[in-house]
């Protein structure tokens, strides 16, 4: 599980481009010697991007969007989402973080959160 929000980012773009890697192999029916071959690139690579070890490279990533047709504007997409995505990621990083906290621990959070809005709250009006 990502430990912070950096690599939660991380692991969400790497997912996000293996999972359109895969849409796009199977709508081609292709398996992942296929892509390698028909994009110039190893095939050690393409399995390192579909099991999200890795980013690409500048060098790998416009091979595949040349070989796939991919505009720059899919790419944009895929790595940065739609509006909000960025804040379900931080939703479900908080989500999966308290769900192992026992119901003690969940309480001292809310106090935690409680005092920060009081806080925060104040410091905006004091501006």
């Amino acid at each position: 599980m990502p430990s912070s929000l950096h690599e939660s980012r991380i692991a969400w773009r790497r997912e996000v481009l293996a999972d359109t890697l895969k849409e796009e192999m199977a709508r081609r029916n292709w398996l992942q010697a296929d892509l390698a071959k028909e994009c110039g690139v190893s095939e050690p690579t393409i399995s390192n991007l579909m099991n999200r070890k890795v980013d690409p490279s500048p060098q790998t990533l416009n091979a595949i969007m040349d070989c796939l047709d991919w505009s720059v504007a899919t790419i944009q997409r895929m790595y940065y989402g739609q509006p909000g995505d960025e804040e379900q990621l931080v939703i479900d990083q908080i989500t999966r973080e308290l769900a192992d906290l026992s119901l003690s621990q969940l309480r001292g959070v809310r106090d935690c959160v409680r005092q920060l809005v009081s806080v925060l709250t104040r410091i905006s009006s004091e501006e």
